[in-house]
């Protein structure tokens, strides 16, 4: 589990932000799931498909000025990140494969 935080502007001329707490995680089907909500909601959204089915926990969260980054294991060996960029205001999956012949494992 990997826990994320994000603010979103809700109205630029008031100023007003609301901060959304979201908990990253991975089902036994390879799927990634976020609890996400605020202090007074919490609901449990599937991230859209991984170019691959996950077989590692979530990584510590990277935080970037305008962007988080959180990054899995596949089941295939690759190397996948999932990325939440402030000026998109979405995440997205980007698939960096994995060393020739080399697949990537998690530690046991």
């Amino acid at each position: 589990m990997t826990l994320v935080r994000q603010t979103r502007v809700r109205s630029m001329m008031a100023g007003e932000s609301q901060t959304e707490i979201a908990m990253l995680l991975t089902a036994e089907d390879g799927s990634v799931w976020a609890r996400q909500g605020n202090q007074k909601k919490y609901r449990w959204e599937r991230q859209r498909r991984a170019p691959a089915r996950v077989a590692s926990a979530p990584s510590n969260t990277i935080v970037l000025p305008h962007t988080v980054s959180v990054f899995f294991i596949g089941r295939d060996g690759s190397l996948m990140e999932r990325r939440y960029r402030s000026s998109s205001s979405r995440w997205l999956w980007t698939d960096y494969g994995h060393p020739k012949n080399n697949p990537l494992t998690t530690v046991s």
